[in-house]
């Protein structure tokens, strides 16, 4: 294969692995606008207006994840800008780690956040140096049009791939740390009412053997799991008294405030005991 045939087709698999990043019908099109770039051969400017749309769809992707009012909103927050608005390290900031704070981050997740943020501003850097116009890209040759392509788009998967890569490292340490043992007491505290089976029941024990943390905003950080209640189930009452032990599996749902991250708060009405198998 070719050097040329070798660039376009890395040149596919890259506007591929782009795509899942978008999930708004407007960045899809001014992604797909900024791939037409490529394809005007008769405009000597196509390159820089490629890299100036890619960045600037960075700053829609950030727009949208991190929404200004959520950014004002967080404890952590402190005017960077002339004007007021929220910085791009602000954005970063806010898709990643959202209201927490920077010393939960570092002293509990053992995170960086200030090292996370670096390799995404040279990324954004790096995609800025494009956006020039000068003689090396304003009439490029055949053979180097797909490889300069691959460059710019390598540079702008990476700042994405980096901002995807430290929140979902963000979340998963939250889930590391959880004591799953304050989970567990919260459940079980949480489920009075199981005596539809039986005249008496009431839960002996909880336990959580699933638990993902699936957003954090300004305020909470919100999480979902699953896992099996023990129970206890009564008829009758003196010398006919009957009980039995059994298990069910439940799932639930709940949030924590982003400034006790873990401490869970769930409501009996956000817990579901599946007993579809004490019917079969």
């Amino acid at each position: 294969m070719t050097n040329k045939s070798l660039a376009s087709v890395t040149l596919q698999n890259l506007i591929s692995e782009i795509q899942p990043f978008l999930e708004e019908a407007f960045e899809k099109q001014v992604f797909q606008a900024s791939v037409m770039y490529l394809s005007n051969n008769d405009d000597f400017l196509r390159f820089s207006c490629f890299a100036y749309s890619l960045r600037e769809l960075i700053r829609i992707f950030l727009s949208r994840t991190s929404p200004e009012e959520y950014i004002l909103a967080c404890q952590w927050y402190k005017p960077e800008t002339d004007n007021g608005k929220p910085s791009r390290r602000q954005r970063f900031r806010y898709y990643t780690q959202g209201g927490l704070s920077d010393e939960f981050i570092s002293n509990t997740l053992n995170i960086d956040i200030n090292d996370a943020w670096t390799p995404f501003k040279i990324s954004i850097n790096n995609l800025s140096k494009h956006t020039h116009i000068n003689e090396s890209t304003f009439m490029l040759k055949e053979n180097e049009k797909d490889e300069l392509a691959v460059e710019i788009l390598e540079t702008f998967i990476t700042a994405l791939t980096h901002a995807h890569d430290v929140k979902q490292e963000i979340l998963l340490s939250i889930e590391d740390h959880v004591n799953e043992e304050v989970f567990n007491q919260t459940i079980l505290n949480t489920m009075t009412d199981i005596d539809e089976l039986s005249t008496h029941g009431y839960a002996e024990s909880a336990m959580v053997e699933d638990l993902e943390v699936i957003k954090i905003d300004c305020k909470k950080i919100y999480f979902e799991g699953s896992g099996y209640v023990d129970v206890t189930l009564n008829w009758g009452g003196g010398e006919d008294s009957v009980s039995m032990d059994t298990s069910f599996p439940f799932s639930f749902t709940g949030y924590s405030d982003v400034n006790t991250p873990l401490t869970p708060n769930i409501s009996h009405y956000d817990i579901t005991i599946d007993i579809s198998s004490w019917y079969k």
